[in-house]
């Protein structure tokens, strides 16, 4: 019965969007384009959508046979993946077992332009708040620096994170991924 089981996985940078768009899916008023993402990802008659946590997920990969347990009572799930947090890389070793769960998985990754997204970090006051993330304070100090060149290297390793949870994916056989601007309320061809 398991096997039978659906997930959507809204990944991307901190301060990407990925929390707005889950209110969005998880509310009552969800944009068209979210729409047409939870009808093609969940195409049962059973529309509750459970959210996963990685940190909860990461437990019960501990222990043996608990991922099937603690979803059994739904069948479409929700997760939430930050790929510049801090126990990113931690937490991802949990992915291909969780993957091999699911009968059906779609990976959207929020994406938002550099401009916008360094504007989002900074009203986030990020050197408070995202302390621990060496990807994040890299990103933010090479982007403010006087030199051209580590201005041009951040926002190249911001566009690399996209690129390396596609890649990521891939290696992990989940073809069916895509990028959406919420901004725009599009999909981006990757």
């Amino acid at each position: 019965m398991f096997n039978k089981k659906r997930l959507l996985i809204v990944a991307g940078p901190t301060g990407c969007g990925k929390s707005t768009f889950l209110s969005s899916a998880l509310g009552s008023k969800p944009s068209p384009l979210t729409k047409e993402i939870l009808k093609n990802t969940f195409t049962r008659s059973d529309y509750k959508i459970e959210k996963l946590f990685l940190k909860r997920l990461k437990k019960l990969y501990e222990k043996q046979g608990r991922f099937q347990k603690s979803t059994r009572r739904y069948n479409n799930f929700i997760l939430d993946v930050d790929t510049t947090g801090a126990r990113f890389k931690d937490n991802a070793i949990i992915f291909p077992r969780l993957f091999a769960e699911f009968d059906h998985i779609l990976s959207i990754q929020i994406f938002t332009p550099y401009e916008i997204w360094i504007n989002r970090i900074l009203e986030r006051k990020i050197n408070l708040s995202f302390k621990n993330s060496k990807t994040v304070r890299r990103i933010l100090h090479d982007s403010f620096s006087l030199k051209s060149r580590e201005r041009r290297r951040a926002e190249r390793l911001y566009y690399e994170c996209y690129e390396k949870w596609e890649s990521y994916l891939k290696n992990n056989n989940i073809e069916n991924q895509f990028r959406i601007d919420t901004i725009q309320d599009s999909i981006i061809e990757s």
